[in-house]
């Protein structure tokens, strides 16, 4: 993302056929930051993923200008995902769908409300 807020992306790739290690990907990701410039990046954002945690702190030893952190939206989603799997919030869930099943399916109760 650049300064007025306009995100790229730079390339996509396959690497399927790859062993996706902490080394292989901080290889990569450094390829990137030296074809378009490392005082050019603030930060970089991957996953949890422990070969994405080592790439992040290679990177950082080589770079430490730029930040290097975890996705808090992944994090949400997976802290979410597992929230869910409770029966407390199941339950919770379930007793708001029947709400909005009868606002919706209602005139009169759509009316009040």
């Amino acid at each position: 993302m650049t300064s007025d807020r306009r995100e790229y992306l730079w390339k996509i790739e396959d690497f399927s056929s790859f062993s996706i290690t902490g080394d292989f990907l901080a290889a990569e990701i450094e390829k990137v930051i030296e074809k378009i410039g490392p005082k050019k990046f603030v930060g970089l954002v991957t996953d949890g993923a422990a070969n994405c945690v080592a790439a992040r702190r290679k990177i950082n030893e080589k770079y430490p200008n730029i930040f290097t952190m975890w996705c808090v939206a992944h994090h949400l989603n997976l802290l979410s995902k597992d929230l869910c799997k409770h029966e407390f919030a199941d339950n919770t869930i379930k007793k708001c769908q029947i709400l909005v099943n009868f606002f919706k399916k209602s005139h009169l109760g759509m009316a009040a409300l």
